[in-house]
């Protein structure tokens, strides 16, 4: 009987040790729920070519002097990392614009910006995720319809095409500076479209313009031939007067010593005129 009490005596306590276990167990599993929970908000990852901008809720919103770099991070759960591109990035624009000479234009420009790395929590600050929505694009818009307005139609079909694209990065890149956290690297006419009987007619007057240019260098160049001549023939008058012979005779004389020359030639003299010139002929 005693053995039988001692034994019910350590039976007794065991099922309150499986309920401490059970309750550990309970609590791992909660404490895992809340962090696969809570994972997407604390645990962050910033991809390649991107940086983060901290946006704290409980203090100060955005931290304007950090930003976080491609990689692992670790936030409180109040905390979000929102990533910025960047890498050179490519936009385009299609517009309508009215040139110099009132003709309108359709016009597609590409423009490639990037944020200013160093400023990133400012643009977050005072622009947005939404930068290039809101700031970026109105401005390439109104810059190049400024620039266009400037110019005839006919230099947006020829080489001055690169000096307006020059010009539009230029006025862009002067606005920004200074008043936005972005880089603006280029901009490019990427298409210009006009009506049919337009695009002919600037195309028939460039041919024309070619023509003209092909003439000049034709006239050039025969003005200088002719003032050749002119030299050439002041030579020839200078020959004969120091050397009383006439310029013809003697041009006669060398080309028949030259033909006297050949192994297969004949020389005939024919004529005691003075004034002849000796005639060959034959060979074999």
């Amino acid at each position: 009987m005693e053995e039988q009490l001692l034994e019910e005596n350590l039976e007794l306590p065991q099922p309150k040790k499986n309920g401490y276990y059970m309750h550990i167990i309970m609590g791992l599993m909660v404490a895992a729920t809340v962090v696969l929970y809570f994972a997407e908000f604390v645990f962050i990852v910033v991809e390649a070519g991107h940086k983060g901008v901290l946006f704290d809720r409980l203090d100060n919103g955005t931290d304007t002097k950090k930003s976080y770099d491609e990689g692992f991070h670790i936030v409180f759960p109040w905390q979000v990392i929102i990533p910025y591109n960047t890498r050179v990035q490519e936009g385009d624009y299609k517009m309508t614009a009215l040139t110099e000479d009132g003709l309108s234009v359709d016009v597609e420009v590409s423009y490639r910006y990037r944020p200013n790395i160093d400023s990133l929590g400012v643009l977050h600050k005072t622009l947005g995720p939404q930068y290039v929505t809101t700031i970026l694009k109105p401005l390439v818009a109104a810059v190049t319809r400024n620039v266009i307005s400037h110019h005839r139609v006919d230099r947006l079909y020829s080489t001055s095409r690169n000096e307006l694209q020059a010009d539009m990065t230029n006025e862009v890149a002067v606005q920004i500076h200074g008043v936005y956290p972005i880089e603006i690297i280029d901009m490019l006419i990427k298409n210009v479209a006009l009506h049919p009987d337009v695009e002919q007619e600037i195309a028939n007057k460039l041919i024309e313009e070619q023509k003209m240019l092909a003439y000049t260098f034709i006239l050039e160049r025969e003005k200088h031939e002719a003032q050749r001549k002119r030299f050439e023939g002041q030579g020839i008058r200078n020959f004969e007067d120091s050397t009383k012979i006439d310029y013809l005779k003697f041009r006669g004389l060398e080309a028949t010593e030259e033909l006297a020359k050949s192994p297969n030639a004949k020389v005939i003299v024919i004529g005691t005129d003075s004034k002849d010139l000796p005639i060959i002929l034959g060979g074999n």
